[in-house]
């Protein structure tokens, strides 16, 4: 995957992700891959095309497994605007 101007990918870190995600609308935010053991509210992604990949924080959990799913998502929302990626 090749990461451009187009792509924002980073840890976020936020109590109320749905207030982050309003945030990033001025960027042509269009697509949200979250992994997390905990999806999105309905109302926090409302207007993204949204990916939830479960995981859980330990040692042991293999996040590898899932990588080929996050990265052609990733590569898919690329080509209609920027994408958040959020582990």
């Amino acid at each position: 995957m090749h990461v451009s101007d187009s792509s924002i990918v980073g840890n976020t870190f936020c109590n109320r992700p749905c207030e982050c995600l309003l945030d990033f609308h001025s960027v042509s935010l269009v697509a949200v891959c979250y992994v997390c053991s905990k999806p999105l509210s309905l109302d926090a992604r409302e207007g993204f095309v949204y990916l939830h990949v479960f995981a859980l924080d330990t040692e042991s959990f293999d996040l590898l497994r899932e990588l080929d799913a996050c990265l052609q998502f990733i590569d898919t929302a690329r080509s209609s605007g920027a994408v958040l990626v959020h582990w």
